[in-house]
């Protein structure tokens, strides 16, 4: 796994703070390390915690 340079971490900080989105989902979720609901005006999906909300309803089910 590659470490994420400044760079990057500004790089996914301004695609993520684009005035056209509606909502921001973070895809990977190493992106939850370094942006967090601070950097973002929109509103905010956190891949990991969505994939557990929905295991954990399926399993109770």
């Amino acid at each position: 796994m590659r470490i994420l340079a400044g760079e990057y971490v500004d790089y996914y900080r301004k695609k993520v703070s684009v005035k056209e989105a509606q909502g921001v989902v973070l895809g990977y979720t190493e992106l939850e390390l370094f942006i967090g609901e601070a950097d973002v005006t929109r509103p905010f999906f956190k891949t990991a915690e969505l994939h557990a909300q929905y295991a954990a309803k399926q399993a109770l089910r």
